[in-house]
């Protein structure tokens, strides 16, 4: 039990400024897949985990799971061909098997355009476009070493998603603030332009008498227009 709250907390641990490329790496052995329905319910994966287990008529295969923010990828331990490449964002579900505790599973989704409908509104002269999108799901299924082991990978999967949500919300704050930037940008030269077109027109072929000219801004107008200008 202490190994479990250790293994619990590390994931709350996880440094913030860990590179978003971290790769880390485990040998186990693939022991199979199979579709399932649900995307995200721990008796779905281990009903799933048991027919896979049942269904095994071959010695396992020693593969090497990589697992990063990017997602995981299953290479074949003695070639290093790659087997399986699955995205962080496409795995719903993870866990270490509540009753073989050695094997550790995860759920695979897949979105596939299946339909593609195309309209055209003759009277009011338009144009749309309708899709149909399916997703199916599949449960992955290893056999690690020791229950620690299991548990670490899944904890692992855990901490790789948590820092590929932390990227994207950086770059979701980043590409928020750009918008911002862009959008007094835009302000500032729309005044630029509204000062330019309100000049007054001299005729300089006109002859005229001389002036004591003062220009005095009203203090909210100038306050207003600086404030605008300095977005």
């Amino acid at each position: 039990l202490c190994e479990e709250l250790a293994l619990a907390n590390s994931l709350q641990d996880f440094p913030e400024n860990c590179e978003s490329d971290e790769v880390v790496t485990y040998i186990v052995k693939y022991i199979g897949n199979i579709p399932v329905n649900s995307s995200r319910s721990e008796k779905t994966t281990s009903a799933a985990v048991k027919k896979i287990i049942s269904k095994r008529n071959k010695k396992l295969q020693q593969i090497t799971l990589s697992i990063s923010p990017k997602g995981i990828e299953m290479s074949d331990f003695t070639t290093g061909e790659s087997l399986l490449q699955v995205s962080i964002y496409q795995i719903s579900y993870c866990s270490a098997d509540a009753s073989n505790s050695q094997v550790f599973a995860f759920i695979e989704s897949n979105t596939k355009l299946v339909h593609k409908t195309s309209t055209v509104n003759e009277e009011q002269l338009t144009f749309s476009n309708t899709e149909d999108s399916e997703t199916t799901y599949v449960c992955h299924a290893f056999l690690t070493q020791k229950k620690k082991m299991a548990q670490t990978v899944t904890l692992s999967v855990g901490r790789s998603f948590e820092r590929a949500y932390q990227v994207w919300q950086k770059e979701q704050r980043l590409k928020c603030k750009n918008q911002k930037n862009q959008l007094a940008l835009c302000t500032t030269n729309k005044n630029t332009e509204n000062i330019e077109n309100n000049k007054i027109l001299i005729d300089l072929n006109t002859d005229l008498e001389p002036l004591n000219l003062k220009i005095s801004f009203e203090d909210d107008i100038f306050e207003e227009f600086h404030q605008t200008a300095s977005i």
